[in-house]
């Protein structure tokens, strides 16, 4: 995958977020600060991140490891978001302290 297809995925994938994001706020008004939302993205981020570095890893060397981590990450990343819109609606959470990794 070419760099400039990594970015046009990540501009795609920014902007449905924020696509659903403004449509779940106006139909459902449920998007209040520090909500499931807000608390998933925070807890996830560092996931996708290690995801991406994996999956390139993958495509430019074809390390099979690499591939076998990203998967697990995909697993970890559906666990988050299935806790996640567990979360009862216009909840608030204590930010995640990331400081001892």
């Amino acid at each position: 995958m070419r760099r400039a297809d990594t970015g046009e995925l990540l501009r795609a994938h920014t902007q449905t977020w924020q696509a659903l994001r403004e449509y779940l706020h106006l139909k459902y008004d449920d998007a209040v600060v520090d909500d499931w939302f807000d608390h998933f993205t925070l807890v996830a981020r560092p996931y996708i991140r290690e995801k991406v570095r994996l999956t390139r890893e993958f495509a430019l060397h074809l390390d099979e490891g690499a591939e076998r981590f990203a998967r697990i990450y995909d697993a970890l990343l559906q666990e988050l978001l299935k806790e996640a819109l567990a979360a009862p609606q216009k909840k608030s959470f204590v930010p995640p302290d990331f400081s001892h990794s």
